[in-house]
């Protein structure tokens, strides 16, 4: 979820560049503060605890076999419960409340293709009544836009990256290890 809401963000960035709108630090906020409440959702419902387990198993290749897109059409259908649920649970309270202490927890965002987000705006530095606004037009955008395909081959290709950064870290391991 955090990577369709990145890739949408970023879409929706791209996008708005070509009208410039000098909000970019309102909407990087309210970016960050849909991310720790989608966090928050996904602690309270069951439905993100369980949604990318069969991901992992679809994860190394491509999906091709009339079972891998039923199973596709099965995740898609979670992605689509678990945005219903973002819809619902997206308490900006709440997220204002734990934005402050859990801007370290979303770093990893910063390795997706599209880039990272500044993690250093506080929410005392726009009025409230307008980033609450425009926090609630973010979420509500998202649900409605979000691309879940986009958000797939992301966590592929992140997925990739990674394991190429191990092997590479265990074949180094390895070859010192022979030295000795």
């Amino acid at each position: 979820m955090h990577i369709a809401l990145r890739l949408w963000s970023h879409q929706r960035q791209k996008q708005q560049l070509m009208y410039f709108t000098g909000d970019d630090k309102m909407e990087d906020l309210c970016e960050m503060l849909l991310h720790v409440a989608i966090r928050n959702t996904g602690n309270k419902t069951m439905t993100f605890r369980k949604a990318w387990v069969p991901l992992s198993s679809t994860a190394k290749q491509d999906l091709a076999t009339p079972e891998d897109c039923s199973h596709s059409e099965l995740m898609e259908e979670g992605f689509t419960c678990m945005l219903k649920d973002v819809r619902e649970g997206a308490d900006y309270h709440e997220a204002v409340k734990e934005y402050e202490g859990s801007l370290s927890s979303l770093n990893w965002l910063n390795q997706l293709s599209v880039g990272g987000l500044q993690l250093n705006y506080h929410t005392n530095e726009l009025r409230a009544g307008l980033v609450e606004e425009a926090f609630r037009q973010m979420a509500d955008g998202f649900v409605q836009e979000a691309a879940f395909q986009a958000s797939i081959q992301e966590q592929r290709n992140l997925l990739r990256a990674f394991r190429t950064c191990r092997r590479k870290l265990t074949n180094a391991m390895l070859a010192l290890h022979t030295y000795h």
